[in-house]
């Protein structure tokens, strides 16, 4: 079934919980909302033109709220306060069964981050990061290419059999740098290097964020990344890894890297909570299922793609295998990991692109959390024993790929 319907029409509410039923029958169910629209809009295009064509979206984007930080961070001690209090009471839920109070009360603080014009957010994020990675041992160290520049993380290479990971980081290509999760990077190491034994290296990518350059810059910057890595460590393995708008970069790169013969080819890749499909018009049932306990929401995904999309983009670039990845072809591509959270708004496309990859004969190995949000591999001090799991998987795929 495809349920549409509009953000200001009275039916809304019906039409939300009509979904609910719907999923809750494993009814196969597309939903799109039209956040502007009324009643019947798709049927009215002469009264309601746009909302109903679903060209010019960009005219109908709503701007985020802006809100000092202090605002943010007083409310947040407010809900901090009350939910302690329900508590106390025994009246307080969690925002999942199973979720502890803390990782509820983190996610719903990133999520009042996130819900924010984007200069105080970029701000906030940045500033959390640099106080998280006070934390961590061992310091970046910047590089600077033709085309490209990151940062150096870990213990120098010993041998050949010692990993290289580029890794690309989310935010919707318009949030976040290289060191934004440091935390989670170092995580992923440290397991490594214990459980396993293996010295990984880390190249995280500076990409320049959206909109001061639009597509396809950051793809083009990844790809010199990789051509660099690869000519100056011809030995050992490398392999990729991004999340969220960063796995939809490790995607596009190994696209981009199918059609060069002069270059070594990745050992793995590995996907995290990938942003697969670009979409401003339909989405799957995970979007309005896991909206209330997750950290992406279809409002921000919209204002992230305004811009990181050329101004003259049409609606074929929706389906751009170098935009979407899901309508790629991975033939013959490296081995995959693809890690992501049943309680999170892609976890729908993420199970497209599972079989997708298998249905291109691609080795891929899945792991869903099934309590877990957005890349909670990245976050041990918000999701705790979620984020240790998704770490440990990952280091046992890249031990796997980097064993003689």
């Amino acid at each position: 079934m495809l349920l549409h319907y509009g953000g200001k029409e009275c039916f809304k509410d019906d039409c939300d919980k009509m979904v609910q039923v719907l999923q809750s029958h494993q009814v196969d169910l597309t939903v799109a909302t039209e956040p502007l629209a009324l009643h019947v809009s798709p049927l009215l295009h002469k009264y309601f033109g746009e909302m109903s064509a679903h060209d010019n979206w960009r005219e109908h984007l709503t701007p985020l709220p802006r809100a000092s930080r202090f605002r943010i961070y007083a409310n947040f001690f407010y809900l901090v306060l009350k939910s302690c209090g329900l508590r106390l009471l025994g009246k307080y839920y969690p925002l999942v069964d199973g979720w502890s109070m803390s990782t509820s009360l983190m996610l719903q603080f990133i999520v009042s981050v996130l819900d924010n014009d984007r200069n105080t957010t970029r701000a906030m994020l940045n500033s959390s990061a640099k106080l998280i990675n006070l934390l961590i041992k061992g310091k970046p160290v910047f590089y600077q290419g033709e085309g490209f520049c990151g940062y150096w993380f870990g213990k120098e290479l010993t041998s050949d059999t010692d990993p290289i990971i580029l890794y690309t980081h989310g935010g919707g290509f318009t949030l976040c740098t290289a060191q934004s999760y440091l935390g989670g990077i170092a995580d992923i190491q440290a397991c490594l290097s214990k459980k396993y034994g293996v010295n990984a290296r880390v190249f995280s990518v500076e990409y320049t964020l959206a909109p001061e350059a639009k597509f396809p810059t950051q793809i083009s910057e990844v790809v010199a990344a990789y051509e660099y890595v690869s000519s100056q460590f011809p030995n050992n393995p490398i392999l990729l890894m991004g999340d969220s708008a960063g796995g939809n970069l490790v995607l596009t790169n190994l696209l981009s890297l199918k059609a060069k013969e002069d270059i070594r080819r990745p050992s793995a890749a590995i996907l995290i909570s990938p942003w697969v499909t670009a979409s401003v018009t339909e989405f799957p049932p995970s979007y309005a299922e896991c909206e209330a306990n997750d950290i992406v929401h279809i409002r921000h995904l919209k204002h992230h793609l305004d811009a990181y999309l050329p101004e003259d983009a049409t609606d074929e670039i929706f389906k751009n295998p170098l935009i979407s990845p899901i309508y790629g072809d991975f033939t013959g591509c490296c081995p995959m990991l693809l890690h992501y959270g049943g309680k999170e708004c892609f976890k729908d496309d993420c199970e497209k692109m599972a079989k997708v990859l298998k249905s291109q004969q691609v080795d891929v190995t899945v792991a869903i959390e099934p309590l877990a949000p957005h890349i909670s591999p990245l976050f041990r001090r918000f999701f705790g024993d979620m984020s240790v799991r998704g770490c440990e998987v990952i280091a046992e795929f890249i031990a796997a790929v980097c064993r003689p």
